[in-house]
Formats: structure tokens, C-alpha cells, sequence
């Protein structure tokens, strides 16, 4: 189907694309956070002697999918989910924090085994250094809609060590990545194998400002894979701003992009640009069903996505989910071979009752 069907059919129709995801059930997500990344630091107020807490959620959702693919067939999905967490959070005593969270999903008609999808202590020194070890979530880089400046992706198994400690007034961080995806043996993984980065960030008066390099040597001689990045990020005229170039031995990338918020009603904008992509999220906090309109496009062949959400709340607890997607371009172009509708659907529309409940 031509792309002017497409846009025909998205006008008649209404339809905006799919929001970023992994499977379908995430068309329902309202999106990765919109502030740029704060300055690494020690929190000193939570060195506090905390007992063991215990925290959690069920989200439960139900409903489905319609659309139509690039063959211009009908297609139609029911949804079904029931997701299950359990976190827990210690502090035996001031300097010494333990963190960990267990999930299980819904597959099929039965629950998957319980895994863990983080399990660390850390520990602070003389209330400025900080060494975390675990499964933890680690993530550099300014951008939220795209982010090519975060030099320590890895896979979901990975295990990882970090440390943070002041230096001329500002913050240095360092971190080593165990991941089994890049090891031959990941029950005994070479020094070699692992990802190494390093990060000095920090702020001068209303700048802020961050490099960063990371290395994985590799088994063979030479060093496999090296990248390095570098941030600043101010306020302006009400904007909070911010630019990054990353360089490879692949190809530099660059992000440019700024966030706002205000108004009446209360509305939040970001924006992206990078040497490949531009794109925005528009999410109307002050308005009923808080509707958020997502957009991406590939600045190479112009295809892309756009999609709109409204979230409604029920009942305490209950939630309708409204989403609408359109994904457009030619056969071949980047959004199109990247379709995130594993049935392949460009132009869809879903509803989904949610139930959640936390404690």
C-alpha cells in the first residue's frame, strides 16, 4: 500500500501511530520519562538506619486491537495481561543500602517463572563516595526520546559495578558491565569482555555539563569497541535545553533537543533531533484522560510514527485505555522494517480495561 493511502486512510480515519514498544500490550504505556538526566550525586538524606520494606503492584488489563496491515487486510487482536511485582528496600544501617525487585508476567495461561530483575547493596563512603554491585538498572545520557549518548546499554541478565566519587567540586562516576550477550563463556567471562565507562559530570553556575567515554577491549587484539560523549544542558527563555555528540568507530551521532512545561491547562513538550531521527511527545497533564501524542520520523527516508493515548480513569484502581497508531513510509524504509506491531498492522486502534492496584 502507497504511502498517500496510508496518509488517506489515517485522515479519514483518525489514526496516529503506535507509540514506542516492545510488543503490542505496550501501546498502552504512556512513554519513558521527559526531564533530561540529573547530575550523579550522594543523597545524604536518606542515611537513615531504614527497616526492611516491602512494596508492590498487579496491573491486569484486558481488551483489543484492530487495524489494518500494508496488504490492506483487517486484523484484530484480543489483550490480555497480568503483570506482578515485588520490590524490597533495606538499610541495616546508615552507610549500607540493599535493593531488589521480582517480577512474573502472564504467558498464556500460565504465570513465568519469577525473575530478578534487580539485586544490589550499596555502600557510601564518608557521605560523598557511593559503590553499588548487582543487577541494576544503568542508563547514561540526555536523551528520553532517543538517547544514542548511553554508552552502557547491555543486555537484561546484566550484572554490573559502580562507583561514584566527587572531584573538583563536580561528580565522577565509574561502572564495569558484566553481560552474558557479549561473553563467550558468561559463567566465566574474561576481564576482556566486560564494558568499562567512565563519566565526569557536574554543573558551572547554570550550565551543566558531562564526557564520558566507554571501552570493551575484546579477546582480539585491538580494542573492539570504543565510544565517547559529551553534554550540555541549561534553562532558557523557560526551556530546559540540551545538546550531545557521541563519537564510535561506527558512525558519530549527535542529539539536540529541549523540554517545557506550563500553561493553563498544564501541557509538557519535548522534542529530538539526531543525525538520523527527529521526533516529540506532547502530553496534556491538565486535561481530562491526560491525552499524549508521541512522534518519530526517520530524517533518511522520511518514513515514521505517530501515535495518541488518553488514559481515563473509572473507578478507584480502574482505568480505559484508549491508543491509536499509524505507521508510515515505503516498503524497505526504516519504520516500516522496524514496525513494532508484531502483526504487522500500520494503522491500528486499541482499547484496554486496566486494572492496578499498589501496596
Amino acid at each position: 500500500m502507497r504511502r498517500a493511502n496510508l496518509l488517506f486512510f489515517a485522515l479519514i480515519l483518525g489514526v496516529h501511530a503506535l507509540t514506542a514498544q516492545e510488543s503490542t500490550d505496550d501501546l498502552f504505556d504512556t512513554g519513558t520519562p521527559d526531564t533530561t538526566a540529573p547530575a550523579e550525586q550522594v543523597d545524604l538524606s536518606v542515611l537513615t538506619v531504614q527497616p526492611t520494606r516491602f512494596a508492590g503492584s498487579m496491573v491486569s488489563a484486558a481488551g483489543g486491537v484492530v487495524g489494518l496491515t500494508r496488504q490492506g487486510e483487517f486484523d484484530a487482536t484480543g489483550l490480555l495481561s497480568f503483570d506482578t511485582l515485588l520490590s524490597f528496600d533495606s538499610r541495616p544501617f546508615r552507610d549500607l543500602h540493599l535493593g531488589g525487585t521480582l517480577s512474573s508476567v502472564l504467558q498464556g495461561s500460565s504465570f513465568s517463572t519469577p525473575a530478578l530483575t534487580e539485586l544490589y547493596f550499596d555502600y557510601t563512603f564518608f557521605d560523598s563516595a557511593l559503590l553499588r554491585i548487582g543487577k541494576q538498572t544503568l542508563s547514561w545520557g540526555q536523551g528520553r526520546i532517543f538517547n544514542p549518548g548511553n554508552l552502557l546499554s547491555a543486555g537484561s541478565e546484566s550484572v554490573s559495578l559502580k562507583a561514584f566519587v566527587p572531584f573538583w567540586s563536580q561528580g565522577l562516576t565509574f561502572a564495569a558491565i558484566s553481560d552474558a550477550q557479549r561473553e563467550k563463556d558468561p559463567k566465566s567471562p574474561s576481564w576482556r569482555e566486560l564494558l568499562y565507562a567512565a563519566q565526569f559530570s557536574g554543573d558551572l553556575g547554570p550550565v551543566g555539563f558531562g564526557v564520558a567515554g566507554s571501552i570493551v577491549p575484546g579477546l582480539s587484539l585491538g580494542f573492539n569497541e570504543i565510544k565517547g560523549s559529551a553534554f550540555v544542558k541549561t534553562a532558557l527563555l523557560g526551556f530546559d535545553v540540551f545538546a550531545e555528540g557521541i563519537t564510535s568507530r561506527q558512525q558519530p551521532d549527535f542529539l539536540v533537543g529541549f523540554f517545557w512545561e506550563g500553561g493553563t491547562p498544564r501541557l509538557r513538550l519535548q522534542a529530538e533531533v539526531t543525525r538520523t531521527r527527529v521526533g516529540g511527545v506532547l502530553v496534556a497533564d491538565g486535561l481530562f484522560g491526560k491525552p499524549t501524542l508521541n512522534w518519530e520520523q526517520s530524517l533518511a527516508d522520511g518514513s515514521g510514527r505517530v501515535g495518541v493515548l488518553a488514559n481515563v480513569p473509572l473507578v478507584k484502581a480502574w482505568n480505559l485505555v484508549w491508543a491509536a497508531g499509524w505507521t508510515y513510509g515505503s516498503d524497505g524504509e526504516d519504520y516500516i522494517v522496524g514496525n513494532l506491531d508484531p502483526n504487522g498492522r500500520l494503522l491500528a486502534t486499541a482499547l484496554q480495561l486496566k486494572f492496578k492496584s499498589e501496596f
